[in-house]
């Protein structure tokens, strides 16, 4: 790996032709306030923060994937190109409409810059006064000087009755006197601001050098010279131009300063990277960008040769096609990086590989339509990928994946997909499963998501070891799924999955595997029970997938099917535990125990709140004893605290009952 350091003119990273975006993007968090923001910046000298390339070559051709730095190209490009967004963002900013008087625009102008900039409110009084209180190694006129350049500028805008056009474009649409004008749009016959913009400081500025070479006689000759006046229309646009030629005179003036004064001179931080590994490029986005949103693993790897390499359309099935769309669809990602045109890359098959799959949810979660929900489903994606693949879930693991040439990623895919979905459709065939989806709690929400990973590749392995696919054995893949899901939960219980999971994982697929689809021996069970169930200050909740699992084991379904929200808690109410006195023989510590929690569904919770067991209504009561096995003729008894004891002995017994049936329940 190699990385430079450089600075870069930002007109020149606006302007690059070898920057391309990443095929994932988050969406656009910048709005107009903060694109002002950095106008302010720009105007003051600050520094615009660093941008990160990845640079690599994709056949002959230079090519710069923008690793970060979209948002801030983004807002430069349109504050430096088009003079009409920049004013739109400041009128957002400053609070201010179109019509606001110059006064109450500079007033508001120098009171917003100086909180922006951290001056005292007496500080704002005046222009002269901003950009006093700076370190002495800052040329503090200048600052001021281009503050107030900002303001200027912000005058040729201001002054239009219209919010989508300003002053600025009113004065220079001589659409009607020419057939043709540069800046004239030839669809819309009205100015665009951006090509305007342009033609100034280019053709104009070069034209006529300076402002003091900027005249009427002068401007007037060289427009009828070089289009197309139309007939009749010489004495029109003479006049027209005489009445508006001072206002033009001065926007020439101040853009063609802000150009070579603010534009021009404004630069970034550049670090280029060659040659870089994704956990490195993670790890250097990281470090570089503290405070920031950091980026994963399987975004960087978006900006990767490999995987932009292209699949045709033709090649992938509707489902495959549709997801991906759907996916650039919610990310409002327009462009080149939109698959309508046809253009699918390998990064798309495992960012949407779990639209694919699990369609039911016994595996994973439904996600978020926001930009943290969609890249945790895309995360899970690249890692479900790497673990059926690779045996792992690292960032390691998954860039494997493009350096192992045994992979045809488009067509293992096809056939992965294929394989789960049939996988899931035969476990879901037996009653264990269906109940199990009937909670609404897929395994990821109820043992994490690594745990769920191993269980899914685990499972396509031992299906694999059964030759399942031929039509044998289903009932022995059924009975090492239970086993295997067995296991998980009593490791998730007793919390070991802490730590490094995924290093956890990949031994455990890369080792003695078939190991781990056997029963657990019921002794260990008791083991764990016996501990869970006796004096813990720890947190209730952690109980929680326990209480599922031995739910689903008792052949339980929800009390509603429309209503999934359950929440757990305690049996004998945490206030009566709290209103002991000192000296009582109650063991306070089996306040959390599991002897002492259960599940309930949400609604219902809420109306049991504090009460004890004796204080409920009869449908209360009737509902409670169902969840928590606790006889409605004991709850006078449990209803006292001083009876926890007894309270935990009872369900510890008839958790222990159900471990003793589990193989008959789980498989008759």
């Amino acid at each position: 790996m190699a990385y430079h350091i450089n600075e870069l003119k930002v007109t020149d990273f606006i302007s690059d032709t070898t920057i391309k975006l990443p095929r994932f993007q988050r969406r656009q968090a910048w709005d107009d306030k903060k694109d002002f923001g950095l106008c302010v910046s720009m105007f003051k000298g600050y520094p615009l923060g660093v941008v990160i390339y990845n640079h690599t070559k994709e056949g002959t051709k230079d090519v710069n994937y923008l690793l970060d730095g979209r948002q801030r190209r983004s807002a430069l490009k349109n504050l430096i190109e088009n003079p009409t967004k920049l004013y739109k963002a400041a009128i957002k900013y400053l609070g201010i409409k179109v019509s606001t008087s110059l006064a109450d625009l500079d007033a508001s102008y120098w009171t917003k810059i100086g909180i922006y900039l951290n001056q005292s409110s007496e500080a704002t009084d005046n222009a002269d006064s901003v950009g006093e209180n700076v370190d002495s190694d800052i040329d503090a006129e200048t600052q001021k000087g281009n503050l107030k350049l900002l303001l200027e500028l912000l005058h040729v805008l201001h002054g239009s009755q219209k919010k989508d056009v300003t002053a600025f474009e009113k004065r220079w649409d001589f659409g009607k006197y020419f057939a043709y004008l540069p800046y004239i749009d030839s669809r819309t016959k009205t100015v665009d601001p951006k090509k305007l913009k342009a033609f100034i400081v280019t053709v104009l500025a070069d034209r006529f050098c300076d402002a003091n070479g900027f005249t009427e006689s002068g401007l007037c000759e060289f427009l009828i010279t070089e289009f197309n006046l139309k007939d009749g229309q010489d004495a029109a646009f003479r006049n027209k131009l005489g009445e508006v030629f001072g206002l033009m005179h001065n926007d020439f003036d101040v853009l063609t300063r802000v150009q070579t004064g603010v534009f021009d001179q404004a630069s970034i931080g550049l670090i280029k990277i060659v040659r870089v590994s994704s956990l490195d490029s993670q790890n250097i986005f990281s470090l570089v960008n503290k405070g920031g949103t950091p980026l994963k693993a399987e975004e960087l790897l978006s900006a990767k040769p490999y995987w932009n390499s292209i699949v045709k359309a033709n090649e992938l099935d509707v489902n495959v096609r549709n997801s991906i769309v759907e996916l650039y669809r919610r990310l409002n990602i327009p462009g080149e990086n939109d698959p309508h045109n046809g253009t699918f890359v390998y990064w798309d098959l495992c960012a949407t590989f779990i639209d694919r799959v699990d369609k039911h949810h016994l595996m994973f979660q439904e996600y978020a339509d926001d930009d943290n929900g969609l890249l945790l489903k895309v995360q899970h994606g690249f890692k479900t990928v790497a673990a059926l693949l690779k045996d792992g879930v690292s960032a390691v693991r998954i860039e494997e994946l493009e350096k192992d040439e045994t992979i045809n990623l488009p067509q293992d895919l096809s056939g992965l997909q294929s394989t789960i979905n049939k996988m899931t459709s035969i476990l879901l065939g037996h009653k264990f499963f269906k109940v199990l989806l009937s909670w609404g709690r897929p395994l990821s929400s109820l043992i994490g998501i690594t745990p769920t990973l191993e269980y899914l590749a685990l499972l396509y392995k031992y299906w694999n070891k059964l030759d399942c696919a031929s039509g044998d054995n289903e009932k022995k893949f059924i009975r090492g799924s239970i086993c295997l899901l067995d296991r998980l939960i009593l490791e998730h219980a007793k919390s070991e999955w802490k730590g490094s999971s995924d290093s956890k994982m990949s031994n455990h697929l890369k080792g003695h595997w078939e190991e781990r689809i056997n029963l657990v021996p019921k002794e260990e069970w008791s083991a764990y029970l016996e501990k869970a169930c006796a004096s813990t200050n720890d947190d209730y909740r952690k109980h929680c997938a326990i209480l599922y699992y031995f739910t689903v084991l008792q052949d339980r379904t929800p009390d509603n099917l429309s209503e999934l929200e359950y929440d757990i808690d305690h049996i004998i109410p945490q206030k009566e535990f709290d209103q002991l006195v000192g000296g009582t023989s109650v063991d306070v510590g089996l306040m959390n125990c599991l002897g002492n929690v259960s599940l309930l569904p949400r609604k219902k919770n809420e109306a049991k709140g504090g009460k004890k067991l004796n204080e409920l209504s009869d449908a209360l009561r009737a509902l409670v004893s169902k969840y928590s096995d606790v006889r409605v003729v004991d709850f006078g008894k449990y209803s006292n605290v001083q009876n926890i004891g007894e309270l935990v002995e009872d369900r510890k017994a008839i958790f222990c009952e159900v471990i003793r049936r589990r193989e008959e329940i789980m498989l008759a």
